[in-house]
């Protein structure tokens, strides 16, 4: 098992009341599975599209992914309100952010439209064939889920999204740090 520092408070924050035993087991089965990023991802930058580089898909990254059964247009809305974050994130050069929007098939030419409008100062990723999520099934429906870093090897290492406070980012930073320090491979601290 991962960080068990890590494991309790994502699961602290995953867990209600209410199918606890539900998000844990989500939540294990997550960690073990492997995330692969798919080469057809399109990238929304400087108002251009592109093919994503392989350069992107190798090494750690944290993925946000808002799928579609979310508001694309709602989320893009918002992507400058988390504008401190990205700049935070962009100067970790060991992590590569991934921000993925993967809407329905009918909706990805309106969404790309308003990335381009929008014009925000970092790459957006595009899955236009809904790829992502075919090819890695372990992800949950529960959005919860839709945040996490993968080490170099696409195994999940933390879950949460470190824009939504203060102390998911600190989480965040120990879990990359742990990455950093180890090669981009989670190395489980030995316990006092």
């Amino acid at each position: 098992m991962r960080n068990k520092i890590l494991l309790f408070v994502s699961l602290s924050v995953l867990m209600t009341s209410c199918g606890e035993y539900g998000v844990s087991r989500h939540l294990r089965d997550f960690m073990d599975s492997t995330i692969s990023i798919p080469n057809d991802i399109q990238v929304v930058s400087e108002r251009h599209v592109h093919q994503v580089a392989a350069s992107i898909i190798a090494g750690s990254k944290l993925v946000i992914l808002y799928d579609s059964l979310e508001c694309s247009s709602c989320q893009i809305g918002h992507l400058y309100d988390y504008l401190w974050s990205y700049e935070k994130l962009d100067s970790i050069q060991s992590c590569q952010l991934m921000t993925i929007f993967s809407p329905r098939q009918e909706e990805y030419d309106e969404v790309v439209r308003q990335l381009m409008v929008l014009n925000f100062p970092y790459p957006i990723y595009v899955d236009m064939s809904g790829s992502f999520r075919k090819i890695n099934k372990c992800i949950p429906d529960d959005k919860r889920f839709h945040s996490f870093l993968l080490d170099k090897n696409g195994k999940p290492v933390f879950v949460g999204n470190p824009m939504s406070g203060p102390r998911m980012m600190e989480l965040f930073m120990e879990a990359v740090s742990n990455l950093e320090a180890n090669g981009g491979v989670y190395v489980e601290p030995e316990e006092r």
